[in-house]
């Protein structure tokens, strides 16, 4: 069985990956940036980090299926 990595560690490197994608690939004029393509992506990075830590904090395991409550 895999080694899980830990969850606050993993999120730092989604970000500082997002923060890499903006200053690698997007093209930034004065105060803003002109490629929304590249911005998107570190968003997406930056969200997927942020859900890394919401699961290890609210106890969710990725890849587990729950059923829903009886009644919903």
């Amino acid at each position: 069985m895999a080694e899980l990595k830990h969850p606050i560690r993993e999120a730092e490197r989604y970000l500082q990956n997002a923060r890499q994608i903006l200053t690698d690939k997007a093209e930034k004029d004065s105060d803003y940036y002109n490629d929304s393509k590249y911005v998107r992506m570190a968003g997406h990075t930056a969200w997927n980090g942020v859900l890394i830590v919401l699961d290890a904090v609210l106890g969710i395991r990725s890849g587990l299926k729950k059923k829903p409550a009886p009644g919903i």
